[in-house]
């Protein structure tokens, strides 16, 4: 018998040699094994670099071997090989780690290979490519175009994870492709709703947040499967839906009870990051309806019918509302996050996050200790925070924190801590930030210097704070109308005098008017006046066109369906009723109120203050019965001025003006009855003609404060300057506020910050 001869193939195994040749007596040639085609080397390539990216192998000595086979077999890969290498790269520890060359490299050859087999891909194949490129960010504008195009041609053979992952990575690389997110995604999800699993939801959801794109269409075509699947989500995903909704203002009340009653039982899977997405989700919405389980609202319904002479107890499922339950939730689980800070730049922006909603849902005041709590997180990594972190920061605190907190707010505190330690705290707060903000005042941009100096002044900190900010550097080139409002804003506050500042400021609002709002214009004039005692030019006239408008518009009947029309109004970010009326009576006052450039005394005492930025205040307060004082810097020696000057008379306000400006005080009367009251009295002094109007001018008086005062802020219950930072009083429990519309005084010492519109 013969002897079996074998040989051995390139992969190191056996080749059996036939039957009749190992039973015959003569040899049979061996061939040899059949050498790998250049396309088989580039599945195996692919294939290995898949392997390495499913099992997440952190190997880079391995990642670069076979990163560099592929890199030689990238002209003989087909479309599934150049997705598979192209997800591998984006996969790869060597970008994370630095060394991302190689990657690239590789990265960038596939990518040009993927163009090329753009017609032969399938939509699984065409996702997977798009995905890689949002990882990596590459923003290739032919590719990403001729991959747009293939898309809209292949888009209906996809399955719903294909589809939801097109959606986010198109997003990522911020290309809004009109027919994909106007039409062909609104339409899968209108047909394939109940086969969305929770990712699918969580990013087709996020990808049309992340674009801005308030397409109600699919929200509400995915919002009973969100429901559905609201028992299989953790933390992360319902702070992506959440969040996602938020962004766009789409309310869905039942659903975000469902994510609220969900969440008591997924808290502990939540990040810092998920907290603070939560925590201003629900807090833009506000809802305060029960927050109770579907299932559950028969049940509560029938034990309250069996029990309707008893109080509503506390303990039945949903006595609370749904915003407070979700802060409930979240921030018992703050210890545990604070306790894992790190100084990344992402715990910085949590926290603003989460600063911000507690201010907007009244949070501060339903815990006392958590604006410490979160002011302690924020001094350990200041150092991290971004200067635009520094500006929000700065306008949360003003609110929720401020230096000077109320009787009532401060004994709240002391229940928690010591009154002496939360005031050194605060101190101690206000005091780092206002430092740090000043270290870095070359880097503020023009809206965070402004929210800065908005927030300082509001939150009683001294004139010297805000002059640190160097704010007129900010005025040499035209700013945002908003942004100038804010500059002056801030000035009027604290309570300090720039003529450098001003001047800028006054020469470009002739050119800014046309892109500012009715509502900026309004804060524009009383801001202008309270900080420089003038207001004029196209200015006044662009106010008092918006003042006759409001008032006109709220004597108007309220037509049917006109509550459905607002709350549509809210969702797109309009004014209500209530806010249009506050932002005419600021116009209002600035129109009223007098020139006091048209003043020989006034002028001099003003000038005087010129050439450097001075501490002053300028403040129109009731004096007595009928007359009001106006508040003057001490610039000159006291014994070389009258104690008081009388107004020459200026241009007297339109019989229209007029007549609006008694509709709008009565209106603030309701809400404000120190402001209303204090607006009747300035139109009453504004309304004579002839003999009268002298004895109206002489109303006004002018009043140089105490140099034992100077740069000190005047209480700001019943003054103009209250009307542009209303949220101190407005947003304090009612027990707190004025009982009677005849009375002047508040107790109001805290001044609120209101969030400057970026």
């Amino acid at each position: 018998s013969g002897t079996a001869v074998s040989s051995t193939c390139s992969f190191g195994s056996t080749q059996r040699l036939p039957r009749k040749q190992q039973s015959g007596d003569e040899e049979a040639p061996v061939t040899a094994p059949r050498p790998a085609t250049g396309q088989e080397d580039s599945s195996i390539a692919s294939k290995s670099l898949q392997a390495l990216a499913r099992h997440r192998s952190s190997n880079e000595g391995a990642w670069r071997a076979h990163l560099q086979r592929a890199a030689e077999a990238c002209e003989k890969a087909d479309a599934e090989g150049a997705a598979r290498v192209l997800n591998a790269c984006s996969r790869s520890p060597l970008l994370s780690a630095g060394d991302s060359s190689a990657a690239q490299q590789v990265a960038q050859l596939y990518a040009e290979r993927a163009g090329r087999l753009l017609p032969q891909s399938n939509s699984r194949q065409l996702a997977t490519v798009a995905n890689a490129l949002a990882r990596m960010m590459v923003r290739d504008e032919v590719l990403v175009a001729n991959l747009a195009k293939e898309l809209r041609v292949k888009f209906a053979k996809c399955n719903t994870f294909q589809a939801s992952l097109i959606a986010n990575a198109l997003a990522r690389l911020m290309v809004v492709e009109r027919t994909l997110f106007g039409q062909l995604i609104p339409a899968y999800a209108a047909k394939h709703a109940s086969r969305f699993r929770v990712k699918d939801l969580a990013l087709v959801l996020n990808a049309y947040a992340k674009t801005q794109l308030r397409s109600t269409a699919v929200f509400e075509a995915l919002a009973d499967r969100c429901r559905e699947q609201a028992e299989h989500m953790d933390c992360h995903a319902v702070s992506v839906i959440a969040n996602a909704h938020a962004r766009v203002l789409v309310t869905d009340e039942r659903l975000f009870r469902a994510l609220a009653w969900r969440l008591r039982s997924c808290s502990r899977t939540c990040t810092f990051q998920a907290v603070a997405g939560l925590a201003n989700s629900y807090a833009k919405f506000g809802f305060t309806s029960p927050a109770r389980p579907p299932e559950a609202e028969e049940a509560v319904a029938a034990l309250a019918a069996q029990k309707a002479y008893a109080r509503p107890s506390r303990n039945l499922p949903g006595s609370l509302g749904i915003t407070d339950a979700v802060f409930d939730t979240v921030l018992g689980e703050l210890p545990r996050l604070l306790g894992e800070w790190s100084s990344q730049s992402s715990s910085a922006h949590s926290t603003v996050l989460l600063a911000h909603a507690a201010a907007r849902a009244g949070q501060h005041r339903r815990r006392p200790e958590l604006p410490a709590t979160l002011a302690a997180s924020a001094l350990r990594g200041l150092r991290s925070f971004e200067a635009q972190q520094l500006g929000m920061l700065a306008v949360a605190f003003a609110e929720i924190w401020p230096l000077g907190a109320d009787a009532a707010r401060s004994q709240e505190a002391s229940e928690a801590s010591s009154a002496g330690q939360g005031h050194l705290t605060r101190e101690l707060f206000w005091s780092k930030l206002a430092s740090e903000a000043a270290a870095r005042n070359e880097l503020l941009s023009p809206s965070d210097a402004a929210n800065c100096g908005v927030a300082f002044a509001a939150a009683g900190l001294d004139a010297e704070d805000v002059l640190a900010l160097h704010l007129v550097q900010h005025c040499r080139e035209e700013p945002p109308p908003a942004v100038a409002s804010a500059i002056l804003v801030a000035h009027a506050f604290a309570g300090v005098w720039d003529k450098e500042a001003l001047e800028l400021l006054s020469g470009h609002i002739p050119d800014m008017l046309w892109q500012a709002t009715d509502a900026i214009a309004c804060r524009l004039g009383l801001s202008l006046w309270l900080a420089g005692g003038r207001v004029e030019g196209e200015l006044r006239q662009s106010i008092e066109a918006h003042v006759v408008r409001v008032a006109w518009s709220l004597a108007q009947p309220v037509p049917p369906g006109a509550a459905s029309s607002r709350g549509e109004a809210l969702e797109l970010g309009l004014e209500s009723d209530d806010s249009a009326m506050r932002t005419a009576c600021q116009g209002l006052a600035a129109l009223l109120a007098p020139d006091l450039r048209l003043n020989a005394g006034s002028s001099a005492r003003l000038e005087d203050a010129a050439g450097t930025s001075r501490l002053m205040w300028l403040e129109v307060r009731p004096d007595l019965a009928e007359s009001f004082e106006v508040r003057m810097p001490p610039c000159v020696p006291r014994s070389s001025r009258p104690a008081a000057q009388s107004w020459q008379p200026d241009v007297a306000p339109s019989p229209e003006l007029l007549e609006a400006g008694q509709r709008l005080a009565l209106r603030l009367s309701e809400e404000r009855p120190s402001l209303g009251l204090l607006l009747q009295r300035l139109l009453r002094a504004r309304s004579g003609d002839g003999a009268e109007q002298s004895t109206a001018a002489a109303s006004f008086s002018s009043r140089s404060a105490p140099a034992s005062t100077a740069g000190q802020l005047p209480p700001r219950g019943c003054v103009l300057s209250a009307l542009l930072l209303p949220s101190a009083t407005s947003r304090r429990p009612s027990h707190l506020r004025a009982s009677s519309d005849a009375s002047i005084e508040e107790t109001s010492s805290a001044i609120g910050a209101g969030r400057l519109s970026r």
